[in-house]
This record gives structure tokens, C-alpha cells and sequence, in this order.
């Protein structure tokens, strides 16, 4: 069921990168240069970064929908150590791996969410 969502999802976000193209085309075909320069340097770049992780553009979007496919799909990296992990071995990866870098139990605790991501396989 989750997989049908994560394609569903997919052929959502092509759609709207095929209609980004087709509305910077537009734009393009105007011949206003700076209205396209403006278009790409902040609503297009907007969109972009809202749809994937690994674009063109500077920065991104703190959760993407790419990665809310990911999410779904339950695939996780560790941003510490780039090990993929299933999502629910993230808290003993943690702990095993990394504890270490924390004071305490609650610390890691309190910043889990801070070191793990959602990623492309």
C-alpha cells in the first residue's frame, strides 16, 4: 500500500516539475529577462527546493517531498555517519554508534530528530 502512495507521489511531483518547465518556457518566451531571472531566483527556486533534496539551488527546504516519500517508504540515513538505517533502528543506531557524542541519555534523546534523515535510495 505504502509503495502504491510513494508512486502516486512521484508521478505528483513530475507533474509539477513538468508544469514549472512549461511556466518558465512561458516566461522565457516573453523575452522579459528579468522577470525570468526573478521568477528562477525565487518562486521557481522555491517550488524546486519544496519538491526535491538535491537540486540546482543553494539551500533546500527542511522537509521536502521527496523525502516525505521516504518517510513513508520507512528509509533513513544518519546525517552523522551517512549509514543507511531502517527507521525503527534509528534510536539503537544512535545509541550504539554515536552516543559518544552525548553528555546523557536525554540529550540524545532530545536531539535524535536533529541527526537523522530521510534519503533517495
Amino acid at each position: 500500500m505504502n509503495e502504491e502512495i510513494a508512486e502516486q507521489l512521484e508521478e505528483k511531483i513530475q507533474e509539477i516539475e513538468s508544469a514549472l518547465e512549461e511556466m518558465e518556457d512561458l516566461i522565457n518566451q516573453s523575452g522579459n529577462e528579468g522577470a525570468l531571472s526573478r521568477a528562477q531566483a525565487y518562486w521557481i527556486a522555491h517550488i524546486t527546493t519544496a519538491l526535491r533534496k538535491e537540486t540546482q539551488y543553494l539551500g533546500g527546504s527542511m522537509c521536502c517531498a521527496e523525502e516525505t516519500i521516504h518517510e513513508i517508504l520507512g528509509d533513513a540515513r544518519c546525517t552523522i555517519c551517512k549509514s543507511r538505517i531502517q527507521e525503527d533502528e534509528v534510536d539503537e543506531h544512535l545509541k550504539s554508534e554515536h552516543g559518544e557524542m552525548f553528555v546523557n541519555e536525554e540529550e540524545l534523546m532530545e536531539s535524535m530528530e536533529m541527526y537523522y534523515e530521510r534519503i533517495e535510495e
